[in-house]
């Protein structure tokens, strides 16, 4: 008994060396291994020298099992370094603070905390990783309150920050003691993971339905400012309407229609702005109320009466298009017969003589103090002339002359491009029938002069027509008034069959056996039946009553 108390003193005398040293003592360790494991030998010896700071001193133990247990201590030592300072700075993990610290010459930190799983026994290990990982999600979420990137998203954080004031409290008045901190912090862990999965689904647009309330005040603050003043006021980009209208966005509550109309109002805004002519008011809505519809039409009215009054009869809309329509529609047929006849007595024109006969003709027939048109409308109209070398082909492909209108903002958001093009079309098409007629005329083809009459006659009073058009100043009129003067030109070429090729081709074929009459040739009307044939059969497919244009074909079969 003696005996062993003895050992027992002097066991705890060396582990006390050992984790806590003062001074090294090789005499004690020598005196431990020579009488108490001086007759146990292993047999497999075993090398943990690396482990002790003198490996002087762990050669001079006897016998493996002394070797083992010093290796024990050591490893005790390491681990209580560990743990000691990992308690210490417990707090300062689980609030997110990102350090450094050093044990044993080894350098660890907080951001690679798997560098210290070896060291430390693992339920140890598994309490401070889920500290760790917690502390993430409460460092993010505080960096999202700073942070955040729509309304919604604030909103949501905004209620989130008595969680966090909680997380945080809890953990300064928690002990440091790794199991009591977590059970402390459990209940606390639940509620920051609940929120921040609610917070992944807002940032990622994945949850609506649970903010209606939120979308709707955000939507509702920037229509009535956008419907008042033209400006969308939309730090997040949450609003449905941008520089144009964002469908994905709309809450379903909200028609296609209401939005069309609030696009409308904060489009035609800006264009009264840009033309110095806007009166603000001021309109407070909220679309999810019944009153919506009846602010927006109150709304839509002092837009609609600033923008007849500042566009449409500053800018004599009415009157720029019945312009356009008596030159490229050929209402005014004193005008193109002068255009006509002066490019037929002068040949080899450059294009500023062109240029020049038709200003001249435009001065002549519509700025002679006989029409109310102002004298700048002149300027929108310019010649466009094909580079073409001469051969049969080209005549039919490519004309080599056309009028083209050149306008400018803001009158191109009625006249676009689509509306220009169209026109050049007409012009082109009309202006080659002009050209057959005065060849039917010379050379007294009665025939083809005879359908010539009966094709222009149903163009000019079957498929030209002035169409009505009333400002409605609680409809989207402007929109309207570009639909129709687009749709418009649509009927015409629809009416003229320029959709399959066929028509045109009938009256190249005419011209070209016409002009090869004309100089000394033989007049073959092969190909011009062939191409009747293939248009009344193509025509005859389709339904509808065209037997007026049918019977003017078949005068040529």
């Amino acid at each position: 008994m003696p005996e062993i108390n003895n050992f027992n003193n002097q066991l705890k005398k060396l582990a006390g060396t050992l984790l806590y040293p003062k001074t090294t003592s090789k005499k004690l360790l020598e005196r431990i291994d020579k009488v108490y494991f001086n007759s146990y030998r292993e047999s497999k010896p075993i090398d943990v020298s690396s482990l002790l700071e003198n490996p002087l001193l762990y050669k001079s133990l006897l016998s493996d099992t002394s070797k083992k247990l010093v290796n024990l201590f050591l490893e005790l030592k390491s681990s209580a370094d560990y743990l000691s300072l990992i308690r210490n700075n417990l707090k300062k993990i689980a609030l997110g603070f990102d350090f450094t610290f050093k044990i044993n010459n080894n350098l660890f930190t907080v951001s690679n905390i798997r560098q210290i799983k070896p060291h430390i026994d693992i339920q140890y290990y598994n309490i401070l990783l889920n500290i760790y990982q917690y502390s993430l999600i409460y460092k993010n979420l505080k960096y999202e309150m700073n942070n955040p990137i729509s309304v919604t998203h604030k909103n949501y954080l905004s209620k989130c920050k008595e969680i966090v004031l909680l997380y945080e409290q809890t953990v300064m008045n928690t002990d440091n003691d790794f199991i009591k901190f977590y059970c402390e912090m459990y209940e606390i862990y639940v509620k920051l993971s609940h929120i921040n999965k609610i917070h992944n689904s807002i940032k990622n647009k994945q949850i609506v339905s649970e903010c209606t309330d939120i979308i709707y005040e955000v939507h509702n603050q920037c229509t009535s400012t956008y419907i008042s003043t033209g400006v969308i006021n939309d730090r997040y980009n949450e609003y449905f309407i941008s520089s144009c209208i964002e469908y994905n966005k709309i809450p379903s509550q909200v028609s296609k229609e209401l939005v069309n109309t609030i696009f409308y109002i904060g489009k035609n805004i800006n264009l009264l702005k840009n033309l110095n002519s806007f009166k603000e008011s001021n309109f407070n809505i909220k679309l999810n109320d019944t009153s919506a519809s009846l602010i927006l039409v109150k709304a839509l009215k002092h837009v609609n009466e600033q923008l007849y009054r500042e566009f449409i009869v500053r800018h004599k809309i009415y009157e720029l298009y019945d312009f356009i329509k008596s030159i490229f529609l050929f209402r005014r047929v004193d005008f193109i017969e002068f255009i006509f006849e002066g490019f037929k007595r002068n040949r080899n024109l450059s294009k500023k003589n062109c240029l020049g006969i038709i200003e001249e003709g435009l001065y002549d027939t519509f700025f002679n103090g006989n029409t109310d048109y102002p004298e700048n409308f002149i300027n929108f109209i310019d010649l466009i002339i094909d580079d073409v070398t001469p051969s049969e082909l080209n005549v039919y492909l490519e004309e080599p002359f056309s009028l083209i209108c050149k306008l400018n903002y803001p009158i191109t958001l009625i006249f676009n491009e689509s509306f220009i093009s169209k026109l050049v079309s007409i012009f082109k098409f009309l202006w080659k029938i002009k050209k057959i007629e005065a060849l039917t005329l010379r050379l007294g083809t009665h025939k083809y002069m005879l359908f010539i009459y009966k094709i222009q006659n149903y163009i000019f009073y079957e498929c030209i027509k002035d169409s009505l058009f009333e400002w409605e100043n609680s409809e989207l009129v402007l929109n309207q008034l570009t639909e129709q003067i687009n749709s418009d030109l649509s009927s015409l070429i629809k009416n003229l069959y320029f959709q399959n090729g066929f028509f045109e081709r009938i009256f190249y074929e005419i011209e070209y056996a016409l002009i090869k009459l004309g100089t000394g040739g033989q007049f073959d009307e092969t190909k011009i039946k062939d191409c009747s044939l293939k248009f009344i059969e193509n025509l005859e497919k389709d339904s509808s009553n065209k037997s007026l244009i049918l019977d003017y074909i078949r005068m040529l079969i």
